[in-house]
């Protein structure tokens, strides 16, 4: 078992036999079946390693791997305030910024007055479908929507280091680049980007109307799939 994990299992029982103790104190528990029960665990000394090699046993079984993890990129801090569509607009001259195809309508009505802030820096996760999921099952998968949510700074910044298509973490094939942002009131929504005919492509859909087929990349906060 590792350091950490005796501390946060020692922290545990600690607090748990606190807890039992008032229950007793307060009569909702029996004394003598608090007892039995602890003599119990003291005469077993593998009760914790069992206990926590069960939780981790269940904890395998209930979860399916569906995503494959690829590696994770770093964001820089960025100190600049912008609005959404003085970046991400149509423009496939060579002086652009960003060549971009096309931005879709869901993207402008839902985040076309987004002020995006500064930014203090962040490591994303991506990944690879392996079969066809819904927006539901890759969050899911992830842990929950507080892991896969991301912001329109760091998705920017992404699109910037391939700004011509070029070889990067983003997919430049075609394939859905997938990302969960909160848009100007607060939903979360499903933004796509993809190359497509010498520049990116940018829409944005409602949350959970996808089903993503495989081969697809999804980024989040640096979450990994548990095995």
């Amino acid at each position: 078992m590792e350091s950490g994990e005796v501390k946060n299992l020692f922290k545990t029982l600690v607090g748990q036999l606190a807890s039992i103790l008032t229950l007793v104190m307060s009569e909702v528990r029996d004394l003598k079946n608090v007892t039995d029960v602890l003599q119990i665990v003291i005469s077993d000394p593998d009760f914790a390693s069992k206990l926590l090699g069960e939780a981790r046993q269940v904890t395998k079984k209930v979860v399916v791997k569906f995503l494959a993890f690829v590696g994770t990129i770093t964001v820089p801090a960025l100190t600049e305030t912008w609005n959404a569509l003085d970046r991400f607009k149509k423009d496939l001259s060579d002086e652009a910024r960003v060549k971009i195809y096309d931005v879709g309508s869901n993207f402008i009505a839902w985040f076309g007055k987004m002020v995006v802030g500064a930014h203090t820096g962040s490591t994303l996760g991506y990944h690879t479908l392996t079969k066809r999921m819904s927006d539901k099952d890759i969050i899911a998968e992830l842990g929950g929507e507080a892991n896969v949510e991301v912001t329109l700074t760091e998705v920017w910044w992404l699109m910037e280091q391939q700004k011509n298509g070029g070889n990067g973490v983003l997919l430049n094939d075609g394939k859905a680049n997938i990302f969960y942002i909160r848009d100007c009131n607060r939903v979360l929504r499903a933004l796509l980007v993809r190359w497509f005919d010498g520049g990116w492509v940018v829409d944005a859909d409602e949350f959970d109307v996808n089903y993503w087929y495989g081969d697809r990349r999804v980024f989040s906060r640096n979450s990994i799939p548990a095995a």
